[in-house]
């Protein structure tokens, strides 16, 4: 909250500022607008990295409980 009584969630702005600069950056909008990639290779694609999903070991009460829920999901670049 501000000085002159607007809000902004910093949080959701911090990650669409990155997908605009992310020129590989994807957002889902529609459900049902079918999968980003394909199931078998293509002749032209490349292993540009790794993509990783971890699920917390936190002990914290608020994380434990959503344990099943709770991923990070990233991709690590090869250089």
């Amino acid at each position: 909250m501000y000085d002159n009584a607007t809000e902004s969630n910093v949080l959701a702005r911090s990650l669409q500022k990155a997908q605009y600069r992310d020129g590989a950056g994807r957002r889902i909008t529609n459900p049902s607008a079918g999968p980003l990639f394909g199931n078998e290779a293509e002749g032209d694609d490349l292993e540009s990295g790794t993509i990783y999903v971890l699920r917390s070991k936190s002990d914290l009460p608020e994380i434990a409980k959503h344990r099943q829920l709770i991923h990070k999901i990233g991709v690590i670049e090869d250089r």
